[in-house]
């Protein structure tokens, strides 16, 4: 599958590989930083579901005029299908929908280049918890207000109980333990 003429250099691969993980209803997808020959560590991911990697996700830089400079983007998603023929499925059930409002906490952390967008979101989704709903890198910026070598990765992360409306004190405890763990694990900085 390729992926091209997609607009951010992380995001566009990842979540093009969450629509289809969600559309065939793979159940306990992850995206895992992956190192693999030629390619960028901070670009690529492993793809798995049900603990079996199925393939790997990568977003990169390609060059098109030889002499010129110029380049374009190109996101690569290779897949095993045998092997996501065989992932684990979701039943058909629906999700529960809570009847309460959800509260979305956006995070922008500076970070080296050699740390992969996919580490970030996933020490994101360990530390918010079960009442996460969802964590979606929507930007990545590299530009005068980030040193040289580094990037900033923006995520956007959504709270939600079934049983209850979430307290703000509740939130911004979530929102500090998702900080902590980022700038910890992965010598982070939150960008504000």
């Amino acid at each position: 599958m390729l992926l091209t003429d997609l607009d951010d250099d992380a995001g566009a691969a990842l979540n093009a590989w969450r629509v289809v993980a969600d559309a065939l209803r793979l159940e306990d997808v992850e995206l895992r930083p992956a190192s693999h020959e030629g390619m960028h560590p901070a670009r690529t991911a492993e793809v798995v579901a049900g603990g079996t990697v199925l393939g790997v996700v990568v977003s990169s830089i390609l060059r098109r005029f030889r002499n010129t400079g110029s380049s374009s983007r190109g996101r690569v998603a290779e897949l095993d299908l045998h092997k996501l023929a065989a992932a684990p499925l979701r039943p058909l059930a629906a999700r529960p929908v809570s009847r309460f409002p959800s509260s979305d906490v956006d995070l922008a952390f500076v970070v080296d280049d050699s740390v992969p967008a996919a580490a970030i979101e996933v020490a994101l989704g360990r530390a918010a918890g079960e009442l996460c709903e969802s964590v979606e890198l929507f930007d990545v910026y590299r530009g005068a207000a980030v040193r040289e070598g580094s990037r900033s990765l923006a995520y956007r992360l959504r709270f939600c109980a079934l049983d209850r409306t979430l307290t703000d004190g509740e939130v911004a405890g979530l929102r500090s333990q998702c900080i902590a763990a980022v700038e910890t694990k992965h010598r982070a900085t939150l960008r504000s």
